[in-house]
């Protein structure tokens, strides 16, 4: 009979013991001492060890000299062996197990006969080969049918009718509107620029420029009773408002004596012919010497000459500057709209010159020039109807008037102003916008998976052509390229509208 060798330890206890026997599969365990160790196990030790046995099912045996342990064993019922060969070869006595034990065994040997009646043997025919190779080609086929299910996939691209929608709204931009009416109402928005600019144009007036001084000769006359000395630049000058002055061009010195005079030559300050004197027209003495004597021009003074120049008039001035203003009023407008959304349209009338920041005019007034050239730059404002709002609109008004069984295209709307925007007292710009776009016919998904789900492209194609208004022939792209029907599920057809 089968017998389960244990080979104690010196270190081996009751747990250790009792968990090593649980691993024995054989009607008998021979526990067996090594010889010169001490094991640490009780008299109550080997008791609770031939229970274990028992409810393991088998019979416990011990291979020892210790006279100790072989006492105790005896004392117990327990087989002891000089050596294993010995267990091996002599008879072990008949089990003590306790009739309740082997009762208990008996019933554990009857649910073993019934755990293997409730396990019937294979049938045979689950072992045949033909069977095996029948079951092997359905898996296969299996296999097959699921990859021609999703292993497909299909592009049907369709282009449907389309044609152009176009319409005419009445515009009618307010400012005091902050957001978009379907019926053509927009709010009129408020912008501002500088803008800066230059205009030439030819002088059409003349002035007169002075030339060379006049000359002539003054009188001094001693109004005392000692000599006067007379110096070089003395300013004399006439009467008038404004006075005209002249200048001694020499040092002279006037006798003593009342009435005592002198001769000096002089010449007018300012060049021109308007130092042309008569006779006795210079009577004032700048200066002190004002008090001592008197002078006068016994002879007219001469030769101050002037010349005529073009140079700009008032009328001038006033021509470039409305001229310039004119151009940066329509150079603005244009220039508005960069900084603006597009589509947006300024409104002319609008246009307005806020402030004037710079104002320069070449040759300045009173100087002579053959041209007349002015630098401005202006802060303009006006108002704007922003291309966002008309696009609001224009897809607003759009979509209200759209034709049964067309949607919008993919490409975006256009629109454009016709005519001049009119603009009345209160501020309201009124115009027509004409607006258009491309719509084509409504075609549902769903109703093209339905046509075309696993059938073969050639009858898909015919189906979509005649079940659906298009411009150009459906195209049908399969992957692999050979397969010849159309997937059966709809999330391996993609469809695109052109």
């Amino acid at each position: 009979m089968k017998t389960q060798l244990l080979a104690l330890e010196s270190h081996d206890d009751l747990i250790s013991v009792r968990d090593r026997m649980s691993w024995a599969k054989t009607p008998r365990i021979l526990l067996v001492w090594p010889k010169g160790e001490k094991i640490g196990l009780r008299p109550l030790d080997l008791k609770m060890l031939e229970r274990h046995a028992r409810a393991l099912g088998a019979t416990l045996g011990l291979v020892t000299r210790d006279p100790h342990v072989r006492r105790e064993a005896a004392a117990l019922g327990l087989p002891v062996f000089e050596s294993t060969r010995a267990a091996q070869q002599d008879d072990w006595p008949a089990s003590k197990l306790p009739k309740s034990w082997r009762r208990r065994k008996s019933q554990r040997s009857s649910l073993r006969a019934m755990r293997d009646a409730a396990r019937p043997p294979e049938a045979k025919w689950r072992t045949s080969l033909a069977v095996r190779v029948v079951f092997f080609a359905l898996g296969v086929l299996a296999v097959l049918v699921i990859a021609a299910v999703f292993l497909p996939s299909a592009k049907i691209t369709l282009s449907p009718e389309s044609k152009t929608q176009s319409l005419t709204i009445p515009v009618v931009a307010d400012p005091a509107l902050q957001a978009v009416f379907i019926a053509g109402n927009i709010p009129a928005r408020e912008a501002t620029r500088e803008i800066s600019g230059s205009q030439n144009i030819p002088s059409t007036g003349a002035a007169t420029i002075p030339e060379t001084e006049a000359k002539g000769v003054a009188r001094f006359r001693n109004l005392t009773t000692s000599a006067i000395q007379i110096p070089l630049g003395l300013v004399v000058q006439t009467l008038g408002s404004p006075p005209i002055r002249f200048v001694t061009t020499a040092a002279a010195e006037i006798p003593k004596g009342i009435g005592k005079t002198v001769d000096v030559p002089l010449e007018s300050v300012d060049a021109g012919a308007r130092g042309n004197l008569d006779v006795d027209m210079i009577q004032a003495i700048e200066g002190p010497l004002g008090l001592t004597l008197a002078v006068t021009n016994p002879a007219p003074t001469t030769g101050g000459t002037e010349s005529k120049v073009d140079a700009p008039s008032a009328a001038d001035r006033e021509r470039v500057r409305s001229v310039l203003m004119a151009f940066l009023r329509v150079q603005v407008q244009e220039e508005m709209l960069e900084g603006l959304p597009s589509g947006s349209v300024v409104f002319p009338a609008s246009v307005r010159d806020v402030l004037v920041l710079e104002e320069t005019y070449d040759p300045p007034a009173g100087k002579t020039g053959e041209s007349l050239s002015l630098t401005m730059r202006v802060k303009y404002g006006a108002q704007y109807a922003s291309g966002d709002d008309l696009n609001e609109l224009a897809a607003l008004a759009l979509a209200a008037s759209v034709e049964d069984g067309f949607s919008a295209a993919f490409a975006p709307l256009s629109f454009k102003p016709i005519g001049i925007p009119s603009t009345d007292e209160t501020g309201r710009t009124s115009f027509e916008l004409q607006v258009e776009r491309r719509i084509q016919r409504v075609v549902d998904v769903r109703q093209v998976l339905a046509l075309t789900q696993g059938r073969r492209v050639e009858l898909a194609q015919a189906q979509l052509k005649n079940s659906f208004a298009l411009s150009s022939p459906p195209q049908i792209s399969m992957s692999p390229a050979w397969w010849p029907w159309l997937p059966l599920a709809p999330f391996r057809i993609q469809v695109v509208i052109q």
